[in-house]
């Protein structure tokens, strides 16, 4: 919801959706607390839910703590990705980064997919293979980035080619008007770390799925 809505957003939108996206709202927290939180005030808080699509706070409060989050937010995330997928037909190269144990699952998922759309792709992960990506190798290529840790290197590679001609697809990374990622899925997981991962393997699947109808 916060990608569809990114255009509407304020600096100040985005310091609330940091908030909420990392720590959630409690049930009992009031609006007042939440803006306490965000230094900023109850109306910047009434109105980026309303922004969001929401009656008002409660109703947002209520979205976020609701036991079908996860389902609701992966139906949210949905949006037409025909664009995306032009790009991704247009690519002479994929590439992947990502540094960390559920980052190579995710990253050899990713690969596997692609290997069965019969597309290549190159792993990468630490700091040092992040000097690789150019503007010269990046030129007709896509990216995706994949990290669950906030880990720095993916942050920094994030930086270093949001300006560079090339699909970027950004994976675990909240999504920030800074990285200029063309697709990102992102979820705040409120249970387990093995939930947590479950989701993006579900989201992905549908991902090339929709893809491969798209060829």
């Amino acid at each position: 919801m916060i990608k569809k809505n990114e255009q509407d957003l304020s600096a100040t939108d985005m310091i609330i959706a940091k908030e909420i996206l990392d720590n959630g709202i409690d049930y009992n927290m009031s609006i007042n607390e939440l803006a306490k939180k965000c230094y900023t005030s109850r109306t910047s808080v009434l109105r980026f839910a309303k922004k969001l699509g929401f009656s008002g706070y409660s109703e947002l409060k209520f979205f976020v703590n609701d036991s079908d989050y996860e389902s609701k937010n992966y139906q949210y995330l949905e949006e037409d990705l025909a664009d995306i997928f032009k790009s991704m037909n247009k690519c002479e190269k994929i590439m992947i980064y990502g540094n960390g144990g559920y980052e190579s699952i995710v990253k050899s998922t990713i690969k596997y997919f692609l290997e069965e759309l019969g597309i290549l792709a190159e792993v990468y992960s630490g700091g040092e293979e992040i000097t690789a990506f150019t503007g010269k190798m990046l030129e007709d290529s896509g990216v995706f980035i994949v990290d669950f840790s906030d880990n720095f290197l993916a942050k920094k590679l994030m930086l270093q080619i949001a300006n560079i001609d090339c699909l970027k697809i950004n994976i675990g990374l909240p999504q920030t008007k800074t990285y200029k990622a063309d697709y990102s899925i992102y979820y705040r997981d409120q249970k387990s770390e093995f939930k947590f991962l479950s989701l993006y393997i579900k989201h992905l699947e549908e991902f090339f799925k929709k893809y491969k109808r798209h060829l």
